[in-house]
């Protein structure tokens, strides 16, 4: 049988010593020094293969940045709105309101009156409540700290309320909203 080398088409003399991988009688000397049937002329490309199983899931990656803190809220108001202080004013003549000892001021004036004050606090606020009694009218002035809409006259009419509401800006104490006699 006529040998060949590794290209099939080309003999080999007997008596040249054969090196691999040349072909011998349609095998071939592997690097092993085993001869193995040479498979021929090579086909024509096959079909591709199936896909093979899905793999596992990756590792997780890194922690992203932290973000940039939020603007801040507004406080609300407490939970639990005290009662207001109540104070009974003087009946007469002229009174120093001590406006930081109460939040609510009494008074049934016996004649006229005049407030005044000198402690201020911005943003608080406080009410005046006037009951008449007998049947003379009394006046009642705001002086020094104040800023009224106007004098108050309390009428003829005995046992009649008032009510004047004072907000402080700065060194006044403003007041607030409509005055009338309630019943």
């Amino acid at each position: 049988m006529p040998l060949y080398k590794s290209d099939g088409i080309t003999p080999i003399n007997n008596d040249k010593i054969i090196t691999l991988p040349e072909i011998v009688s349609g095998k071939f000397l592997r690097d092993d020094n085993t001869w193995q049937e040479n498979a021929g002329t090579q086909g024509p490309k096959g079909d591709q293969g199936a896909t093979g199983v899905k793999g596992d899931k990756g590792d997780t990656g890194n922690q992203g940045n932290q973000g940039i803190q939020g603007v801040q809220g507004i406080q609300g108001i407490p939970g639990i709105i005290p009662d207001p202080i109540v104070t009974a004013l003087g009946t007469t003549g002229s009174i120093v309101v001590p406006m930081a000892a109460a939040d609510v001021f009494t008074i049934t004036p016996t004649g006229a009156c005049t407030f005044t004050t000198t402690s201020f606090k911005s943003g608080k606020r406080i009410t005046f409540i006037i009951l008449t009694s007998g049947t003379t009218s009394r006046t009642l002035t705001w002086s020094t700290g104040f800023k009224p809409l106007s004098t108050l006259s309390t009428g003829t009419v005995t046992g009649k309320y008032f009510s004047l509401t004072f907000i402080c800006v700065g060194s006044l104490w403003i007041e607030t909203g409509a005055r009338l006699a309630a019943v």
